[in-house]
């Protein structure tokens, strides 16, 4: 596992392990989701789909899926079913 894959799943493991919604890791967790989330639309809107911040709210929850199915399932082609799925159900 990469260091980048294992900070990812410390992030994500702290901030649902928190029951607080104030704490500083959800804070920094929900930051890096709203980053995400900008990013996939601005890539949606020059794709110019027809509701860009609809597709880019799928492709990240299909994105964090493919995510912690690699990472808890050890299955390394997530990601390629991922992008599979994507293309098919967007038609990209």
């Amino acid at each position: 596992m990469t260091i980048t894959a294992l900070s990812r799943l410390c992030l994500h493991q702290a901030s649902g392990e928190t029951g607080d919604a104030q704490n500083p890791v959800r804070w920094v967790a929900k930051e890096h989701k709203h980053k995400l989330l900008d990013y996939l639309s601005g890539l949606c809107i020059e794709y110019g789909a027809e509701d860009p911040q609809r597709l880019a709210r799928q492709l990240l929850i299909l994105i964090e899926g493919a995510i912690t199915v690699g990472l808890v399932m050890g299955d390394h082609s997530a990601a390629d079913d991922a992008q599979c799925m994507a293309r098919k159900s967007f038609g990209l």
